[in-house]
């Protein structure tokens, strides 16, 4: 016995078939509704991506200005002990030299950015002249490189004629390909407010042991000498180094363990140089 469809269909009244217009009516507001959940998320997490940027750019600067700044003020203070100076004297001298240095790092850094940001500026000129004199043999250029690393010859065309539709994406492509750098910013806020925070945490952290050697001034009933204090500010010191080492291992593939001993290292090396040869010249 042969059952056609037709008779399995008929005896379900209640089953008919949609035209197109009245699917796309019943799916429509839930496609919009999904379409409208898939926005809000992927503007999320773009926005959490910036700031997730942004948050690791300046905290690169804090955890590397911090860590110069304590190590500078281990080496001052290490060459002022080693040379028999009272604590007072090594107080003044380890504020004014962490408040000078300041401004020799802060200017290093942001004259050697705007040259850096100068030369790369000039690359991306030349690779824009070259572009619109000749936007073929740059489409190859591009198109040779990515078949150097891998590629074969049709996706690394169809890749370079692609990205050449965006001229700035494609010259910076060049520029990167050529030299090895990305493009930097085009003004100086970006450069100033990544220097004030280094520079802050500099003196900061560079400060913070230093406060050791105001224990004096609350201590009224036993004198504090001056040796004492050094091994509390080398105590506090290396401890402060581990933690800021420890920590930039967030900026890197190497274990905390390793980047924390790193920092302890070079600046008990330094502060035994500074204390070395400091007392050993002034005797």
């Amino acid at each position: 016995m042969v059952i056609s469809i037709a008779q399995i269909v008929r005896p379900i009244p209640h089953l008919t078939v949609l035209p197109p217009q009245g699917l796309r009516a019943l799916i429509g507001p839930r496609q919009r509704e999904m379409q409208a959940n898939y926005d809000s998320v992927a503007v999320s997490e773009e926005a959490e991506d910036e700031a997730g940027g942004v948050m690791k750019e300046y905290g690169k600067s804090v955890i590397f200005g911090s860590t110069d700044g304590v190590c500078f003020s281990m080496v001052v203070v290490s060459a002022s002990v080693g040379c028999g100076l009272e604590w007072e004297v090594i107080l003044t001298l380890a504020v004014s030299a962490l408040a000078a240095n300041c401004v020799v790092v802060g200017g290093g850094e942001f004259f050697s950015s705007r040259a850096h940001r100068t030369f790369m500026q000039a690359a991306s000129r030349r690779e824009q002249w070259n572009y619109k004199r000749n936007r073929k043999s740059q489409i190859d250029r591009l198109s040779l490189r990515y078949q150097t690393r891998g590629m074969n010859r049709s996706d690394a065309d169809l890749l370079s004629n692609k990205m050449s539709t965006n001229e700035k994406f494609f010259i910076s492509q060049l520029v990167s390909e050529d030299i090895g750098l990305q493009l930097p910013d085009d003004n100086d806020t970006t450069v100033l407010l990544d220097v004030m925070v280094m520079l802050i945490s500099y003196f900061m952290c560079g400060f913070l042991p230093v406060l050791v050697f105001l224990l004096p001034y609350f201590s009224h009933e036993k004198e504090i000498h001056t040796e004492e204090m050094y091994v509390i500010f080398l105590v506090v010191g290396s401890a402060l180094t581990l933690i800021l080492g420890a920590v930039k291992s967030t900026f890197s593939q190497a274990h905390w363990s390793s980047t924390a001993l790193e920092a302890v290292g070079v600046a008990s090396a330094a502060s035994a140089i500074a204390f070395t040869l400091a007392d050993y010249l002034s005797s």
